[in-house]
């Protein structure tokens, strides 16, 4: 069996300089933290390649929205389930990307 791991002793000992709160000054100096604009780039990224997807596939748009909205009419069909299942993925991932940009990220 071995002994610890020599990086966590070395990370356990006390820091071989104290810095008599010097940490504690520099991170209140500190401005507060911007909030985090991933999410709303993420959902403007998937808005804008949807709408490059419309405006460059005419021709295939039209029919794949009738056979999702036949989809949905004709329960029997096939493509119910992952129709579905692509609708609920993409109001959830709007949910979220919403949530996070009215979250005050405190």
């Amino acid at each position: 069996m071995t002994g610890p791991d020599p990086l966590d002793t070395i990370l356990a000992r006390e820091p071989y300089h104290p810095d008599d709160g010097f940490t504690e000054r520099v991170l209140a100096s500190l401005p507060p933290r911007r909030r985090d604009r991933r999410p709303l780039v993420l959902a403007l990224s998937w808005l804008a390649a949807g709408a490059v997807a419309a405006w460059t596939l005419p021709g295939l748009l039209g029919p794949v929205l009738r056979a999702g909205l036949a989809g949905l009419a004709a329960p029997a069909s096939g493509t119910t389930p992952a129709l579905l299942l692509a609708a609920v993925l993409a109001v959830g991932a709007l949910a979220y990307a919403a949530s996070r940009l009215l979250d005050d990220g405190a």
